[in-house]
């Protein structure tokens, strides 16, 4: 994942009554003072020739990536019979200008198109509409995730993000054949117990697995390993490994 993971990018379903309702998200003129990006939308499972439903979506993501490369993300707010609406936070003034972009639960950049220039300096909204497609969702969605820290050793404490920067996590999968994974890598020393997390490739194919994770450092080097798990991927889900309270623990030297 870029910056994303399901705890890093935590979804938020709000109703017509909550904040989605103050952002004017409910056909209301509530945005007064509010400055943001709306998008209605939906996606198309090409596999199945028709549209995905929600549960299906829950974690895929809307950003902006803006001309000088900085990220705007859309929270979601609602979603009903596949069609979800979201929203960014309210927006600083400015000019919000580059690519909408669909991304997949691991992070990969499924769809992206020009947005045109958007001047938040007056108060309002831009309200967009727009229809994915997408291969195969539910193979978007098998992909092995975990959650990290790194520290020297039991009862010492977890090292911060800054401090844990030059590690790398690989996953090895006794599959056939075997198979290893370096896990993209987002940190916030914000959370707990945990401050790393990451994720594999998707279109893992369903089933159980033995996967064991290695802490590698800069230098390329076995730093620590962590004792195999035993991981189902669902047909429509990711294969989860190392989450709290049973996050995975790298002790080093």
């Amino acid at each position: 994942m870029s910056r994303l993971t399901h705890r890093t990018r935590t979804l938020l379903l709000f109703g017509c009554t909550s904040f989605a309702a103050l952002l004017g998200a409910c056909g209301g003129s509530g945005n007064s003072g509010t400055r943001f990006i709306s998008v209605s939308w939906s996606a198309k499972d090409l596999s199945i020739g028709q549209q995905a439903p929600c549960s299906q979506l829950e974690f895929f993501d809307l950003r902006i990536h803006q001309v000088d490369d900085s990220l705007v993300y859309f929270d979601r707010q609602n979603c009903s019979a596949g069609v979800t609406y979201s929203a960014t936070a309210r927006l600083q003034k400015g000019v919000y200008n580059g690519s909408l972009e669909f991304v997949s639960p691991n992070g990969t950049v499924l769809s992206a198109e020009a947005v045109d220039a958007f001047d938040v300096t007056p108060v309002g909204e831009l309200a967009l509409t727009r229809n994915f497609t997408v291969n195969d969702v539910c193979a978007r969605n098998r992909y092995f995730y975990a959650e990290w820290s790194v520290d020297h050793g039991v009862g010492t404490a977890r090292l911060s993000c800054q401090q844990s920067s030059g590690f790398s996590v690989v996953l090895d999968v006794d599959s056939a054949p075997p198979q290893s994974f370096e896990l993209s890598q987002a940190c916030d020393d914000q959370y707990r117990p945990s401050n790393w997390t990451g994720a594999s490739e998707d279109g893992l194919p369903p089933g159980s697995y033995s996967v064991g994770a290695t802490l590698i450092d800069s230098s390329g080097a076995d730093a620590s390993t962590a004792p195999n798990q035993i991981v189902t991927v669902d047909a429509c889900g990711p294969g989860v490994l190392g989450a709290a309270p049973t996050f995975l623990q790298f002790g080093i030297r």
